[in-house]
């Protein structure tokens, strides 16, 4: 039997002597204890004798290095590492949905998913955690800066006047096109009794460039960070470069499909914290997230001018939740 939760310690040996060493050992002594034993050959009734007792001791000695695993146990515990207690397996699982939804969609809790079943192994059983809330987000503001600051108090508001964030006059993301510009996208939803149900979606933001402006970057590796701000701290949230439709906003720079690009705007998924609070700066609440202009690393192209965009749009397209397991437990 194999214990997955014990580390793979060798055992102690705790007497390493063997057949050969006791017989060669009781050999020696018999000159002390018994000299007018004279006769010491392997024929001789006295050494059979010797030998016998040998193997009864070395199978003694073999079960008495045989550490039960329970030692182990009191021996780890003795140097203040402890086993913790069982608990739930645990993972994560993106919750996607198949087509827009006119309202917020809620995943009750305890919903049940399965891992695939296979010939050898059985099927584990998850259910959420807790109800799961696929929001309806909606764009409140949109600022720019020229600095970033852990808590933001400086910047341009360049919301449109009439809220109108399918078309707006073309506003420009990095104003001084320098590292460290940045903008941000203050979010909301029409609900107030749902806060944070947008905590953990998956968002799906449709930015819409203007025509004819080139950025000067490698589309492939654009100089910029999306992040969010989860209370603490401001949390990375694009997964993948490819999640970046825009290609770092060079609208422009599409080798195909060029027009219709700008026309209906190109998405940038971003994955939400678990933990995303409604938060205050400077008066203006909201869930908040921004795009940062980083400083360049050696042979990768700047911008060399501002991009540009003339439209903005988000929708949910998902959320991301802890599922628990029923019958799986860890220990460790």
């Amino acid at each position: 039997m194999t214990f997955n939760f014990l580390p793979e310690l060798p055992k102690p040996n705790l007497d390493d002597r063997k057949f050969n060493d006791l017989v060669e050992e009781c050999l020696l002594r018999i000159p002390r204890y018994c000299p007018e034993w004279t006769n010491h050959n392997p024929s001789d009734p006295g050494v059979t004798l010797i030998e016998l007792f040998a193997w009864l001791t070395d199978q003694m000695l073999f079960r008495f290095n045989q550490v039960p695993y329970r030692n182990y146990i009191v021996f780890l515990e003795m140097l203040g590492i402890r086993l913790q207690p069982p608990a739930p397996a645990q993972t994560a699982l993106t919750f996607y949905l198949t087509k827009a939804q006119p309202d917020g969609v809620k995943i009750p809790y305890s919903t049940e998913v399965a891992t695939l079943r296979t010939e050898n192994e059985p099927a584990i059983l998850f259910s959420t955690d807790r109800e799961l809330v696929i929001g309806m987000p909606q764009i409140r503001h949109l600022l720019t800066a020229d600095t970033t600051e852990l808590h933001p108090q400086q910047w341009r508001d360049r919301t449109p006047l009439s809220q109108q964030w399918s078309a707006f006059e073309e506003t420009l993301l990095f104003e001084q096109s320098m590292p460290g510009n940045c903008f941000y996208l203050v979010l909301d939803t029409p609900d107030p009794s749902q806060d944070n149900s947008i905590q953990g979606n998956v968002l799906a933001l449709n930015v819409k460039g203007a025509a004819a402006r080139t950025t000067g970057i490698n589309p492939d590796d654009p100089p910029r960070r999306w992040e969010a701000w989860n209370g603490h701290t401001w949390e990375p949230i694009l997964r993948v470069e490819a999640d970046d439709r825009t290609r770092g906003f060079s609208f422009s720079e599409f080798t195909q499909a060029a027009f219709q690009s700008v026309q209906e705007g190109a998405d940038v998924i971003l994955h939400l914290p678990q933990r995303l609070p409604k938060s205050e700066f400077n008066a203006i609440s909201g869930y908040w997230i921004r795009c940062t202009y980083l400083p360049t690393r050696d042979l990768q192209p700047s911008y060399s001018g501002s991009p540009a965009i003339i439209g903005l749009a988000v929708r949910s397209i998902g959320a991301l939740w802890r599922l628990v397991s029923a019958c799986g437990l860890s220990g460790s």
